[in-house]
């Protein structure tokens, strides 16, 4: 056995499977890599697209909640600031008011429907300790 023999066949063997190796098993290989590294591109991408997406939705959701946050004191400045409104009311205008509603003028009707009433106000007055004024349809010590 010669040893230039030996290596000169290894050397073609090694051509031949190279040559085999690129042609039926490196295109494959090669497919399955660009295919993957598409996917962990589309992953890449996709991941900071969410993130994006989260910090748009947390900004949005804090503008939200400060918005609601200024309703709701503005509601509570107002409900708070009601009855002092309603305290600031003169007490003359809210006794005339008072005065206008109980002196108002009563329908004068032939019903039963009226005479209860009359009566029950009667007894109001009478059992409250009060007197009724002949003039008025209001009660008085």
């Amino acid at each position: 056995m010669n040893i230039n023999l030996t290596i000169l066949g290894q050397a073609i063997a090694f051509f031949i499977f190279v040559v085999f190796c690129m042609k039926y098993v490196w295109p494959p290989v090669i497919a399955a890599l660009q295919e993957r590294q598409k996917k962990i591109a589309d992953g890449l991408a996709a991941s900071d697209r969410a993130a994006k997406d989260l910090e748009l939705t947390q900004e949005k959701s804090a503008q939200e909640l400060r918005q609601a946050k200024e309703q709701a004191a503005a509601l509570i400045e107002q409900a708070n600031s009601a009855p002092t409104r309603l305290l600031k009311a003169p007490k003359k205008t809210l006794a005339k008011k008072a005065r206008k509603f109980w002196l108002r003028p009563r329908r004068k009707s032939n019903s039963s429907a009226s005479r209860p009433e009359s009566s029950a106000r009667r007894n109001r007055c009478y059992r409250s300790g009060w007197r009724r004024e002949d003039s008025g349809n209001f009660c008085r010590r």
